[in-house]
């Protein structure tokens, strides 16, 4: 209607709408869609470019195209501070932490999630609860189990009352990974809830990097990963981060990282060596052990990640 009427402005919101639908269920034509939406809202000096571009960011995240991803980030924000877009700009300063938890500068990320959660307490916002997921999954690996505990229980409770998949998924998923070690029943009732409606939606792409992590992780340990892997052999070809789940729940955590480093998703990768460095130890393979250690006790190192550089640094004794 918007091609017959001459109404651009309308098309190129069209087109981000649909672009999002097609790239949500894995269909890469979305692509296309979103060239032509930011085309003609760059042609029309409008609004409606800023959140295309904000939108084909997240698509390119899903896709595994973090590197491009945060370059579409910054047009976004480029284009939202010109048009003064308050609520977008808040969106997208809780976007650019992605890229800072990914490249390991995690210090810039606590700062604005800090900063951010601490305006949401006093002006709710609905990115509290991917913020709070983020800054969990940063204390948890620093060891501060108690603030990740807070974040992952507030991120759940914000989520359930939104019942929006893109934030409940990864929401279950991050609750089911900090309560694992304390109570693996909760663990399973999250990640049971997760995956039967993913598999009723028709497992859909959606904010997958955001959640299928954190998900691999519990599935492998609660016992259903038969239920996963069907579910991923009976959908489209899987895309970068459903491949490395798949290789994380099938137990081959090394082949995960490979594909988490080829992403740039350098936490998941540093993740998955930790699990494969203990894998090669308990098969007596050492040096292959010390290899996969050595990268990942690189990168938690860096961002200070205390509980993993003390567990890779019991299983590199373990290793001597």
């Amino acid at each position: 209607m918007a091609d017959e009427l001459g109404l651009d402005e309308l098309r190129a919101e069209a087109l981000t709408n649909i672009g999002t639908s097609r790239l949500k269920v894995g269909d890469a034509a979305g692509f296309e869609d979103f060239e032509r939406s930011i085309a003609i809202g760059d042609g029309l000096n409008s609004v409606q470019s800023a959140r295309a571009y904000g939108n084909l960011a997240s698509s390119l995240v899903d896709f595994g195209e973090l590197e491009r991803a945060a370059e579409m980030l910054d047009e976004a924000r480029r284009r939202a501070e010109r048009f003064g877009l308050d609520d977008w700009l808040l969106w997208l300063r809780g976007e650019h932490a992605w890229p800072a938890y990914d490249e390991g500068r995690w210090d810039y990320a606590t700062r604005l999630l800090d900063e951010l959660i601490g305006d949401f307490l006093e002006h709710p916002f609905w990115m509290e609860m991917p913020c709070r997921v983020l800054r969990g999954r940063m204390r948890l690996a620093r060891g501060d189990t108690r603030g990740a505990q807070e974040d992952a229980e507030r991120a759940l409770e914000l989520a359930r009352v939104a019942k929006d998949p893109q934030v409940l998924w990864p929401a279950l998923a991050f609750a089911a990974r900090v309560c694992l070690p304390t109570d693996r029943q909760r663990a399973d009732d999250h990640i049971a809830e997760l995956l039967a409606e993913w598999v009723d939606q028709g497992c859909p792409v959606s904010s997958e990097s955001n959640w299928i992590a954190d998900a691999s992780v519990v599935i492998l340990r609660v016992g259903r990963e038969a239920q996963f892997l069907d579910a991923v052999a009976r959908t489209q070809p899987p895309l970068p981060w459903r491949k490395a789940a798949a290789a994380y729940v099938s137990g081959e955590p090394g082949a995960a990282a490979e594909i988490y480093g080829d992403i740039g998703a350098r936490p998941e990768e540093a993740f998955a060596r930790l699990r494969a460095a203990d894998n090669l130890v308990r098969e007596g393979r050492r040096a292959e052990a010390d290899a996969e250690l050595d990268a990942a006790l690189s990168f938690w190192r860096s961002v200070g990640a205390t509980a993993y550089v003390r567990e890779g640094e019991a299983l590199l004794a373990d290793s001597a």
